[in-house]
């Protein structure tokens, strides 16, 4: 069981954090704690605004849109959020459900409840919920952002007092970063922090069903989520999987504030065989070539997915894959940017790599409207029966061109 499996619960919404970013500049010794410049170690008798004042005449300073200039008023230094607490948060609601293949139902009772994501219960403050958080591993590195989420909730409607959840659940450990595609919005301007728009990350956690994982009576109400819990209290399940997408990271606007993020995930079965912060299926990854010395394009647009074959239908999760081909300058309506259109990529062939394969085909039309990005697809009558769901050779995507290779 897995994203692939049946049902799934699609959400979406928006994930607030604030990660702290003055540690990305270069001038921390992590494994000392200490405050470096240029120099060598800070004086530790000398007051802390002095360093302060360091920071903000070193390295260059750019405005809120993005311009270099000596007036700026942030620095590169510091960073968007120098003092950021490392809080993670969600606003998000179930916008669909799938019970059978390639059906998206938006009329189950639990369409539009909330999604919540907690930190851990704190038994020396006693406190009821915390913040999840975000960290950087290694904060001269752009690939180590990690979430640690504690406590896992969907299905009240408004306040919890109000309407409950339908369920709640314990996460254990963390939950690092995955398929990083660092070109998920094409063109968001020339702006000093281009990159971190840019971006899109997965991440991935689970909520085992023998560590506190508690069905509530408002799940009654929804034939959706009295389906996934008739699957997850079977023996064949361990839990549910908890996947979703962070990407479109809003412009800031003042220094030490908050950044929005669009986001995008899924919950489904879960068994104990499977990664518990990895995509389960098989990984098909961007053929790249070489265009010069120095650079390594990805000639298809398409970013990293996995597939699922069964006798009767494949399946992609494409959570990432497709990137936008832009943004609006401004953000609204809410906190991030409107997306322009998916990046057409054409009408998708999955074939073999040996024996050159017809093993499905996806039109371009649902890969242009988007939404869970998971997408299930027929298998071709030219496949017959000769491919089985454990199929040991190679597969890979076709467009007009070579795309996609597994391994």
């Amino acid at each position: 069981m897995s994203v692939f499996d049946l049902p799934r619960l699609h959400f979406s919404g928006t994930a607030t954090t604030k990660l702290p970013t003055g540690a990305r500049n270069g001038l921390v010794d992590l494994a000392t704690n200490t405050a470096l410049t240029e120099d060598g170690p800070f004086p530790t008798h000398l007051p802390v605004q002095e360093y302060h004042d360091y920071l903000d005449q070193h390295g260059p300073r750019f405005d809120a849109a993005g311009r270099v200039t000596d007036d700026g008023a942030f620095n590169a230094s510091k960073g968007w959020n120098f003092g950021g607490n490392g809080h993670f948060w969600i606003d998000a609601k179930i916008v669909s459900v799938e019970v059978s293949v390639g059906d998206i139902d938006v009329g189950d009772p639990v369409v539009g409840r909330n999604v919540d994501m907690w930190g851990h219960y704190n038994e020396y403050l006693a406190t009821t919920f915390n913040r999840a958080r975000v960290f950087d591993v290694d904060p001269s590195s752009n690939w180590t952002t990690t979430l640690m989420v504690g406590q896992f909730c969907f299905g009240r409607e408004g306040r919890s007092h109000d309407v409950g959840y339908m369920l709640t659940g314990d996460v254990r450990g963390l939950h690092p970063p995955r398929w990083h595609n660092f070109n998920h919005v094409m063109d968001v301007g020339d702006h000093y922090l281009a990159p971190q728009l840019r971006r899109s990350t997965l991440y991935q956690f689970v909520v085992r069903k023998d560590d506190r994982l508690n069905w509530l009576d408002e799940a009654s109400v929804s034939p959706a989520v009295i389906l996934l819990r008739s699957i997850v209290d079977s023996d064949e399940v361990d839990g549910l999987v908890v996947q979703f997408a962070l990407g479109n990271m809003s412009t800031p606007l003042v220094p030490e504030g908050p950044n929005h993020w669009d986001l995008r995930g899924t919950i489904a079965p879960w068994r104990a065989h499977e990664l518990r912060t990895y995509p389960a299926g098989r990984l098909l990854t961007p053929r790249r070539s070489r265009q010069n010395s120095n650079r390594v394009e990805n000639r298809c647009g398409l970013h990293n997915l996995t597939v699922e074959v069964t006798p009767d239908h494949i399946t992609l999760n494409m959570i990432n894959a497709v990137p936008a081909t832009c943004r609006a300058e401004d953000c609204g309506p809410g906190p991030t940017h409107q997306l322009g259109p998916l990046l057409d990529v054409g009408d998708l062939q999955l074939r073999t790599v040996d024996a050159d394969q017809l093993v499905a085909e996806v039109r371009g039309h649902p890969l242009r409207a988007g939404a869970s990005r998971r997408l299930a697809a027929r298998r071709h009558p030219a496949g017959g029966g000769h491919l089985r769901p454990g199929v040991p050779g190679g597969l890979r995507v076709l467009r007009a061109a070579q795309l996609l290779h597994e391994g």
